[in-house]
């Protein structure tokens, strides 16, 4: 992934993230939190049909 910023603040934090490391026990707690499910970001594709807004709904 590469990351876009415009903002100069944020482009220093996009380039000090590319030096993280993650310790094995972080590795293993992230892990754990895969349940084997997905997450569906696009409203206009995803299994249980077209997103529609609350207020669209009334």
């Amino acid at each position: 992934m590469i990351p876009k910023s415009s903002d100069a603040k944020r482009l220093e934090e996009n380039y000090r993230a590319a030096s993280l490391t993650l310790s094995d026990e972080d590795i293993q707690r992230i892990n754990k939190l895969n349940r084997g499910k997905r997450v569906y970001t696009d409203p206009d594709n995803n299994p249980w049909g077209v997103f529609k807004a609350l207020e669209e709904s009334k």
